[in-house]
């Protein structure tokens, strides 16, 4: 039962006698008893003072009976009422009613003094329990509801993202025609304003070659073993040498910056049948996770991972993105222990130029 010091309890039967006699035996228990003789004192009593919870009801009366009373304040009350049925039946249907109205329980006249207060201490423990299962449910639906505006925010978020995502592959990607010749690019809808793809050769060869001195400073700076083996004549690629350039020299720069002292990193560039290779072989024992993160991963799975990335998984993506944007791919495969392998495979045209 509760702390408080006086719980009050309302009373509904039209033998005053027997009303007020409850009454009485609930004061010796501290609580205090509202006696109503008609349902239409209870009416007024209950919609004044929030504090009545209990109510303790006659099951014969003129007006109603019983089980009609406790109907129609239920339905009248917008709050928790726990109603104590007081009948001098004995009969089944009467406890069936009883029980079909949801009444807590019986108190079979004559009323002892002890059962009453017995009754409505347990009365209130019931009311306190839906009170707590309401506030319960209360802050459950509170989190609920905050976490649906959390989802909707994410989720906006989230469709911000993967639209500038693919307005940056459908609005910059090109298709090289089968004769390695720049193709004129087109766009429509919504995109038909969008700056495309530059679409030129590429002499990849120079491109590296240009480089390798600013990556080899980063390297010494770092004390990594950085060797390089990029031949003269490579097959062109048509594509934007801007960001060619920028994608290798960032995923260069990351691999560099995430090894430790002593470890080697040897860039190599090749053709192989109708694609060129270009290839960082890792030798460390750093963790390829950030990086099966960012290229072994589904593109949408990236996506909605962007809030969580860093400035340098920022750069990988960069360059897995340019990668895309010449139809190329990328593979990551670990040999042994302390080396791996990343390769990016660019395709090239049917009728590859040589420099």
């Amino acid at each position: 039962m509760s702390d408080q010091a006086v719980r009050r309890v309302l009373v509904i039967d039209d033998d005053a006698s027997i009303g007020e006699e409850i009454c009485d035996s609930l004061a010796l228990k501290n609580f205090e008893g509202l006696y109503c003789e008609n349902i239409a004192q209870a009416r007024q009593r209950l919609a004044g003072e929030d504090d009545l919870g209990v109510v303790i009801v006659d099951y014969h009366m003129p007006e109603m009976n019983g089980i009609e009373v406790i109907n129609t304040l239920k339905k009248e009350i917008a709050r928790h009422l726990v109603f104590v049925m007081l009948t001098g039946d004995d009969t089944q249907s009467t406890a069936i009613d009883a029980v079909r109205a949801q009444a807590f329980d019986f108190l079979r006249k004559p009323v002892e003094g002890s059962r009453v207060s017995e009754t409505v201490i347990r009365a209130f423990d019931h009311l306190d329990d839906l009170k707590d299962t309401d506030r319960v449910n209360d802050a459950i639906l509170g989190e609920a509801e905050a976490l649906r505006k959390r989802v909707e925010t994410i989720s906006e978020m989230l469709n911000h993202r993967e639209s500038l995502v693919q307005k940056l592959l459908m609005a910059e990607r090109s298709e090289l025609d089968s004769e390695g010749r720049k193709p004129s690019l087109t766009y429509g809808g919504e995109y038909a304003d969008a700056a495309p793809l530059e679409c030129v050769p590429v002499d990849i060869s120079a491109l590296m070659h240009r480089m390798v001195p600013a990556i080899q400073q980063l390297g010494a700076k770092r004390q990594v073993q950085l060797k390089a083996r990029v031949p003269g004549q490579l097959p062109f690629l048509y594509g934007d040498p801007k960001r060619l350039a920028r994608g290798l020299a960032d995923l260069a720069v990351v691999l560099i910056n995430d090894l430790s002292k002593g470890d080697g990193l040897t860039i190599m560039a090749v053709k192989d049948a109708g694609e060129l290779v270009v290839t960082f072989r890792v030798q460390s024992l750093i963790s390829v996770r950030k990086y099966g993160r960012v290229f072994d991963t589904d593109m949408t799975q990236v996506v909605d991972c962007l809030d969580s990335v860093d400035v340098s998984e920022m750069k990988l993506l960069g360059t897995r993105i340019v990668v895309h944007l010449h139809d190329g791919r990328i593979s990551l495969d670990a040999s042994s222990e302390g080396e791996w392998y990343l390769r990016l495979f660019f395709p090239l045209p049917a009728m590859a130029t040589k420099h």
